[in-house]
């Protein structure tokens, strides 16, 4: 028997995403799979998963800016505003997957794109890029209204909640900030609207001094907690 729709579901499909796909890394229809390894969300060096393997891919002289826009569209991102070669993000593990793509830059995924399989390519030379930051990429979720549910966030591709251990006034107003919302009027913990089908927390020891316009500026701690209780916000009046 199929599950009752989750609250989730929507922006999942908004942003192209197979129902449920709660993992560490993103996972999108019918484009692949692909992840960025970073510690930022719109930056860093790419990794493709193919045939059960990850990989990285080569940035010699054919990986530019096409490309790339092709990579931040496979990970639900803006415009790709650099193209990454070199090994700036760091030495990858795995094989080298490919070389020499001959995207035009419309492609929805990497696969789609002329390209060789990579010989003789070190990881001295993995692929980058750097997507332009998105703007929507907070969400309220499980709440009676819309102004109220657990934060919700789009991380690297990847939907996932905040810890509520350390969540505080000055978290909860940034986030209703972001989404143009009046001040929080309270901050719930320990899943107090819930726990989303399948969801892991992202984020934990969010830092925020309460006057940043994005939570993505303030100091935070980037890890996958299985069974984490997700943070959650009241802004504006309760109603």
């Amino acid at each position: 028997m199929r599950r009752s729709m989750d609250p989730l579901d929507p922006i999942l499909k908004h942003h192209g995403f197979k129902e449920n796909p709660f993992s560490p890394f993103a996972i999108r229809a019918n484009v692949g799979i692909i992840r960025l390894a970073s510690s930022h969300r719109t930056q860093g060096r790419l990794e493709l998963l193919v045939n059960g393997t990850w990989g990285t891919v080569c940035g010699n002289v054919s990986w530019g800016i096409e490309e790339a826009r092709v990579a931040c569209r496979m990970l639900d991102l803006p415009n790709a505003t650099q193209a990454v070669t070199g090994g700036l993000f760091g030495p990858g593990e795995g094989p080298v997957l490919f070389s020499e793509f001959q995207c035009t830059g419309t492609e929805q995924s990497l696969l789609d794109c002329p390209r060789e399989d990579s010989i003789g390519c070190a990881h001295a030379q993995d692929a980058g890029v750097v997507c332009g930051d998105p703007k929507d990429d907070v969400f309220l979720v499980g709440g009676l209204t819309p102004n109220q549910g657990n934060v919700i966030v789009l991380l690297n591709g990847t939907f996932g909640a905040i810890h509520g251990v350390g969540w505080d006034r000055e978290d909860a107003d940034v986030v209703c900030r972001m989404k143009g919302l009046p001040r929080a009027s309270n901050i719930v913990k320990e899943a107090f609207f819930g726990v989303q089908y399948g969801m892991r927390t992202l984020l934990n020891d969010v830092q925020c001094l309460g006057n940043e316009s994005s939570l993505f500026d303030c100091p935070m701690k980037t890890e996958v907690i299985e069974h984490g209780l997700p943070a959650g916000v009241v802004c504006g009046n309760l109603e």
